[in-house]
């Protein structure tokens, strides 16, 4: 129906999005790591630039990538690359901290403003995140997403602020009563972050059930898995120092900053593997360097 096409609209939109960005990734640092070798450098940096066009789309799909987006804005721009204007990039630096410290305030407060308005109390964005936190704490939490209940707490509790508050206090009753059993969960929660590709296959489905049954979901999320880890593997590799590879340039170890970030944020929340679909693009040009400077035997080997 009607639904089931704005569904698909949007999906497809944004896949598209999120894609172009890692085409342009990918794109880019294969066109500089060419150039490099063709100049005989051996100092060139892998991911030392952010890529250019499509570069806001992984900071508005992913929050956690907002965090980092700052410290990438105007890489390579003249204070940073020129000598005789290297005094003056801590300025420009904190004139662009400052400007997007004042846009992010002044997008916020209205909707701040709102909140006090509208709700039993006041809340800067939203009331979910103690909910969220109880989902990864109560006692049957198992790592991943669960439908809380009255059974879990909070029964009877009216307004948005109320819940927020009694969920806060589950929460923190919940691991002081165990929290062995909260820190135990955080394996499971970054397994169930990283470990497998089953969304894509599950939305696809419920766009077009008549396109993809239950079978094809299966055949589907297989599939979808042994790429993904393959994919992550290779990324994994390219960290190992197993030989000579360009280092990461400040682009390359922002997107590590942001891995790493998602990761601690669903170890202490709760896992899903639709968290880390938008960060495709950050895996998957750490994936191709794997490939940089391999060993002569290898290429050898390949050839």
């Amino acid at each position: 129906g009607a639904d089931d096409q704005q569904v698909e609209r949007i999906g497809q939109t944004l896949a598209d999005r999120i894609g172009a960005l890692g085409d342009h990734v990918l794109h880019e640092q294969v066109r500089r790591l060419v150039a490099a070798d063709q100049d005989g450098s051996k100092q060139a940096e892998f991911l030392d630039r952010r890529p250019v066009g499509h570069q806001h789309v992984e900071a508005v799909a992913r929050g956690q990538a907002a965090l980092v987006e700052i410290l990438l804005h105007g890489e390579g721009r003249a204070e940073e690359t020129d000598p005789a204007m290297a005094g003056g990039a801590w300025r420009v630096r904190l004139a662009r901290t400052l400007g997007v410290a004042l846009t992010v305030a002044a997008l916020v407060t209205p909707w701040s403003l709102r909140n006090c308005a509208s709700l039993d109390g006041c809340a800067l964005i939203s009331t979910n995140g103690a909910g969220n936190f109880a989902i990864g704490a109560v006692p049957r939490a198992d790592g991943r997403y669960l439908a809380l209940t009255g059974d879990d707490g909070c029964r009877g509790v009216r307004g948005e602020i109320a819940r927020e508050r009694c969920w806060r206090r589950v929460t923190r009753d919940a691991i002081a009563r165990a929290p062995g059993r909260w820190i135990g969960l955080a394996p499971a929660k970054v397994w169930h972050t990283w470990g497998y590709e089953a969304f894509p296959a599950g939305y696809l489905r419920a766009a077009r059930p008549d396109v993809l049954g239950a079978r094809g979901e299966d055949r589907l999320r297989e599939a979808l898995t042994a790429a993904w880890g393959l994919l992550l593997a290779l990324a994994l590799v390219s960290l190992l120092p197993t030989h000579a590879r360009p280092p990461l340039g400040r682009a390359g170890r922002m997107a590590l900053a942001v891995l790493a970030l998602v990761t601690l944020t669903h170890a202490l929340f709760f896992g899903g593997d639709r968290y880390h679909l938008s960060l495709l693009p950050l895996v998957a040009p750490l994936a191709l360097r794997a490939f940089v400077n391999t060993p002569p035997w290898r290429r050898r080997r390949w050839a």
